[in-house]
């Protein structure tokens, strides 16, 4: 069961993993109300790949330009899903774009944290790509400094990177996850780091071992039901 970007941010910026200005849009009138500032971006909010290339992100600089913006990503299906939810973001420039994971190892029942220095990874040659590191006893910090040395990060950067994964990694195990991801996690010019889109994706047998996940499978499960009718 996979989280929407909107409620993965929330839960992000609750653990102190670093995310934008945002705000949750319902409907096109509630920009009218927007708390950020323009230049923004809306994102659709539907579980389905590849919303950019089907037009479901669109960058705006007005009012205007953002509530037309909003009317035709809510009425635009993507992979034959209409969102319900928007997110308005604000506009971040990024230097480098990097990917990182805490996926749980199903093979080794272990989790492994997995890192690139390119966000958009080609999965047919990530092998190559992509450096990994095996939580084989109980984690430390250790573990997050070893995967950002692996993908030759240093100073500064490998620290705030090493910082991300650790929360990352108390997030999979404090809700008990099977897959936490950040792609791309952005770095500015001043280097300062940014978690620009995240996925979650919640083990269905811990549900019943925590309320806040039994209530987001209820609605999950009634968003399904209302859009197979």
């Amino acid at each position: 069961m996979d989280l929407l970007e909107y409620q993965v941010k929330e839960w992000f910026g609750k653990i102190g993993i670093p995310v934008l200005p945002s705000q949750r849009i319902d409907h096109p009138t509630d920009l009218k109300r927007l708390k950020i500032r323009y230049p923004i971006v809306l994102k659709s909010q539907v579980y389905a790949g590849e919303r950019a290339k089907a037009g479901g992100v669109r960058f705006v600089e007005t009012t205007i330009d953002a509530i037309a913006a909003a009317q035709t990503v809510f009425n635009l299906p993507i992979w034959g899903e209409l969102p319900e939810v928007l997110l308005a973001e604000s506009k971040y420039i990024s230097q480098q774009e990097f990917y990182l994971a805490v996926v749980l190892d199903t093979d080794v029942c272990r989790p492994v944290l997995l890192g690139c220095t390119e966000a958009d990874v080609d999965w047919e040659s990530a092998g190559e790509k992509m450096y990994h590191v095996v939580v084989e006893q109980e984690f430390s910090p250790f573990y997050a400094r070893q995967l950002a040395l692996k993908m030759g990060l240093q100073g500064k950067l490998m620290q705030s990177v090493s910082s991300v994964v650790e929360k990352m990694y108390q997030l999979f195990v404090q809700k008990d996850l099977d897959l936490v991801e950040i792609n791309p996690l952005a770095v500015s010019a001043s280097g300062q780091v940014m978690a620009l889109n995240g996925k979650v994706s919640i083990n269905e047998r811990a549900i019943g071992r925590h309320p806040d996940l039994a209530e987001i499978a209820v609605k999950i499960a009634n968003r399904h039901t209302r859009s197979s009718i």
